[in-house]
């Protein structure tokens, strides 16, 4: 019997577990998956300061609404792709069934970029991440969305 697969399904959902998100199906070794979204199983606001992710971005994709704790907010990943350029990662602070726009920043498509908003308050934020729809993906690791 091969062990491996059952051993990257448990490894899998040991990450789920801590991790709302169902991107690092992509992973899997020869799967041909694409996801373009996190997946939200509610609208439900954990309260913490630090929150990571993976992410194969197609053209828009929606991180859970998170509580932050700290004055500030931040976000930071590492991203890789076949087409050189930029995406945009908007803050949208959530505040009772509605959303306000924090504020916008580019993202290299290749490499380490991270963007952080000051003074902005404790509070449930989410972001929404944003590509032209030019049929290359956007793999996104080491997502880290954090508060201070």
């Amino acid at each position: 019997m091969n062990k491996k697969p059952v051993c990257v399904l448990l490894a899998m959902m040991l990450l789920l577990s801590f991790a709302p998100i169902d991107v690092l199906a992509a992973e899997l070794p020869e799967a041909e998956v694409e996801i373009s979204h996190f997946a939200t199983a509610a609208t439900t606001s954990y309260e913490r300061s630090w929150y990571g992710a993976s992410l194969a971005l197609s053209r828009t994709s929606y991180t859970p609404t998170h509580y932050y704790d700290g004055n500030n907010v931040g976000i930071e990943m590492s991203c890789s792709s076949e087409k050189e350029g930029s995406f945009t990662v908007t803050l949208w602070r959530s505040v009772t069934g509605n959303s306000e726009r924090v504020g916008s920043a580019m993202f290299d498509r290749n490499g380490f970029t991270k963007a952080t908003w000051s003074n902005v308050g404790p509070g449930s934020y989410y972001f929404i991440f944003t590509k032209a729809s030019d049929g290359a993906l956007v793999y996104c690791r080491d997502i880290g969305m954090y508060s201070w």
